[in-house]
């Protein structure tokens, strides 16, 4: 069962003994989804300068 704690704002697996390990896969996912969200931004960024060019206003 999976048990989101409310006080760290973290995800805690209470039959997991390692909390560590669940931690740092935690952290990793994050990180790569943080990457990817970037990456996307730069991409949506691009896409908005080209619509730019036909009238249409840039998102930030």
């Amino acid at each position: 069962m999976i048990v989101f704690d409310s006080e760290t704002k973290r995800l805690r697996y209470p039959e997991v003994y390692c909390q560590g390990a669940v931690n740092a896969a935690e952290e990793s996912m994050m990180s790569m989804i943080n990457y990817m969200a970037d990456k996307l931004d730069f991409v949506y960024k691009i896409i908005y300068m080209n619509e730019a060019t036909k009238g249409y206003p840039i998102k930030d």
